[in-house]
């Protein structure tokens, strides 16, 4: 995969991804380590876009979290 052609928005989500793999002590990156990076971004469209259309993220985020607590 060429990860030059990736925004700078999208390799930083994807190297905080890494380290919630890290945090989290899990050896696979799946979605949900790409959901929560996603949602961690300060200024991140993901967060915005869940604020425009009614959702809190905080709580989306507080389940991810205890999805990735589990696994």
């Amino acid at each position: 995969m060429d990860f030059n052609k990736f925004t700078e928005k999208a390799k930083e989500a994807l190297a905080l991804a890494q380290q919630i793999l890290s945090r989290y002590q899990h050896t696979q990156l799946d979605l949900e380590h790409l959901l929560l990076a996603l949602l961690e971004q300060p200024e991140g469209v993901t967060g915005q876009l869940l604020d425009t259309i009614g959702i809190d993220r905080g709580r989306v985020q507080r389940s991810v979290e205890t999805l990735l607590a589990r696994a």
